[in-house]
């Protein structure tokens, strides 16, 4: 069961390798053997792609999850070691604590003119706010932009509205002599 799990969870060249495996040991060292270890090229591109993005035209709801997954990659690829001294050691608290503020700075770095402003302020801010803090109060902002384009656009379409119906009153109270010879 858990092999036939492990087969439909890897892509389709991948699972042709480990599809005739009897045992699910089996199938996972090969995994390992193969996949698991990243070489030097790899180890790069890892930390380089999330320097290849920025959100240009995305919304930041949009432009996360783009992000987010390369975080993910590099998450998964620089393994910070902390069999010693367990996931409270000071060490690895205050390590995982420094990739987190350079993953914020990195979102903050990268965002698009419109919310350069708000990412340059919070990027000032002592303490950092966290990722989740960060996000939400950009995608607050970018949401406020939005009821504000669009109040303008009823404030317009209510303007026009009303000279359109002055425009018809004033026509009907005028009489028909009047309005043969607008026409």
């Amino acid at each position: 069961m858990i092999l036939a799990w492990i087969i439909h969870a890897t892509i389709m060249n991948i699972s042709d390798h480990i599809t005739f495996s009897s045992r699910t040991h089996d199938a996972w060292v090969e995994l390992q053997k193969n996949y698991g270890q990243a070489d030097g090229t790899r180890i790069f591109e890892v930390q380089r792609d999330p320097y290849s993005i920025s959100q240009n035209n995305l919304s930041v709801a949009d432009y996360f999850p783009e992000i987010k997954k390369l975080w993910d990659v590099y998450n998964s690829v620089i393994n910070i070691r902390h069999y010693k001294c367990g996931m409270e050691c000071a060490s690895f608290v205050a390590v995982h604590k420094m990739v987190e503020n350079q993953q914020l700075m990195l979102f903050l770095v990268c965002l698009n003119e419109q919310n350069k402003t708000v990412g340059g302020n919070m990027i000032m801010m002592k303490p950092l706010p966290t990722f989740s803090q960060a996000y939400n109060v950009i995608l607050q902002e970018e949401k406020q932009r939005g009821l504000n384009s669009t109040s303008y656009i009823a404030s317009h379409f209510t303007i026009c509205n009303a000279r359109e119906q002055y425009t018809t009153k004033t026509n009907n109270v005028v009489g028909p002599e009047h309005v043969a010879r607008v026409r």
